[in-house]
């Protein structure tokens, strides 16, 4: 008695997707100054001014003087094209965190689309039973969502993390964590409450707040 035999439509349910870990880097190191051998400048003017004293010519001081040129050269063209090398990398680096934050904001808005879908609003609810459309009432006890409720809008978190790669120079580390600050944060998202988990739901706050959900 007082039953209607009623065919659910087939239903699919709309999924938040659950994402991996998104790692930010890798990050450069800054390189450190290299320190000048001063041994290596002395030893062999040192070893070119005995051999002088002993033979009494004058080439040794001229061959005296190449080794510590050629090390002096040596040592600031390697300090110069490590400097242009870093520079490089930090440039590189910067520009990437520019595309990384771009693809974690698209990232966060798609999963914002993602949980509207998966709890439409009331608007929505009573459009469909206006309209008497075929998704009104497709969830049976059975369904991974089966009451699921939308309690209203609120800020919440976006259900991935957002990590920095190990290493790299702290000052580095920094611009990236300033980079991707907010990146995981949602505002005005479906706050929902699982009934099947809870139980007993309570509802606490503003007579405004609260009579408006309840």
């Amino acid at each position: 008695l007082g039953q209607i035999d009623f065919q659910r439509t087939p239903y699919r349910r709309p999924v938040v997707a659950d994402r991996p870990t998104e790692v930010i880097g890798p990050i450069p190191v800054r390189p450190e100054p290299r320190r000048f051998q001063i041994m290596s400048v002395i030893a062999p003017l040192a070893a070119g001014l005995a051999l002088y004293a002993f033979s009494r010519q004058v080439q040794f001081l001229a061959l005296t003087l190449v080794s510590p040129i050629a090390f002096v050269a040596n040592a600031w063209e390697d300090r110069r094209s490590g400097r242009r090398s870093a520079r490089r990398d930090i440039a590189a680096f910067r520009e990437m965190l520019v595309a990384r934050r771009q693809e974690l904001v698209e990232l966060r808005d798609t999963e914002r689309v993602e949980r509207f879908r998966a709890a439409p609003d009331l608007a929505d609810l009573v459009r469909r039973a206006e309209l008497r459309t075929i998704d009104l009432w497709p969830r049976g006890r059975r369904a991974a969502d089966f009451l699921h409720v939308r309690l209203g809008l609120g800020a919440s978190t976006t259900r991935y993390e957002v990590a920095l790669d190990r290493g790299g120079a702290d000052d580095l580390r920094d611009e990236a964590l300033e980079a991707i600050a907010g990146v995981t944060a949602h505002d005005h998202v479906p706050i929902v409450v699982d009934l099947v988990e809870s139980g007993v739901l309570g509802i606490h706050g503003g007579a405004a707040l609260v009579d408006g959900i309840a």
